[in-house]
């Protein structure tokens, strides 16, 4: 119960700690709600327990709306956070943006789904590249058309991207030269905004003349 007394005496100072003392007082206030959940039922460790739950709001450990013992932002991350990737084809086509008649920016739909597999909007960074299809190869990729990046780091970024209706991401990219092939295939990886470069990756082949709704 070391932990339980540590705690209860950053409780009872009379000034704030600073950077350092705060970080350390959290995770001694987190022990020390351990320590508390094993004591006997009783009115004081009731009291106790809502004393160490303040305590970690004070210090900035558990934001004021939410009670003692809720997941921290990593805790939901995990559950809620993005788990796979999926390149939807129903949403990738070469489009005319500009009215011309030419096709000449491929649209690539690119949907993130929680472990519970529903869609799910994040930050971070897409990396799409587009590679003509050839049979006698590694992964049938042939030589690689382009290669974009999109970085997704703000609300405007979500509104400008995310098709609410296809649950998905619509990234309009520029095709500076054309398909050379029958098929191609478009590779899509997902970078976790939090630097670990962890990242999820899908690949889809599609017929070029699909594409273009012939």
């Amino acid at each position: 119960m070391m932990a339980l007394s540590a705690a209860a005496a950053v409780a009872g100072c009379d000034s704030m700690p600073g950077v350092a003392e705060r970080g350390q007082a959290r995770v001694l206030a987190r022990a020390a709600q351990a320590d508390a959940a094993r004591l006997p039922e009783s009115a004081e460790k009731q009291a106790l327990v809502d004393r160490l739950g303040e305590l970690g709001r004070v210090l900035g450990d558990v934001p004021k709306d939410e009670p003692a013992g809720s997941a921290t932002p990593r805790q939901w991350y995990h559950a809620f956070g993005p788990a796979r990737l999926a390149v939807y084809y129903s949403s990738t086509k070469l489009v005319d943006l500009d009215g011309d008649g030419a096709r000449e920016t491929l649209q690539v739909g690119v949907g993130l789904e929680d472990r519970f597999g529903d869609p799910v909007k994040a930050f971070g960074a897409f990396r799409i590249e587009t590679f003509n299809y050839q049979t006698h190869s590694l992964e049938n990729r042939g030589t690689r058309i382009a290669d974009w990046y999109v970085l997704i780091e703000s609300d405007q970024d979500i509104k400008r991207y995310y098709n609410s209706f296809d649950r998905c991401f619509h990234f309009p990219l520029a095709m500076a030269h054309g398909f050379e092939t029958d098929k191609a295939i478009i590779q899509v990886m997902y970078y976790y905004p939090d630097g670990s470069g962890a990242k999820l990756i899908d690949r889809r082949v599609v017929k070029v003349d699909q594409l273009s709704g012939r």
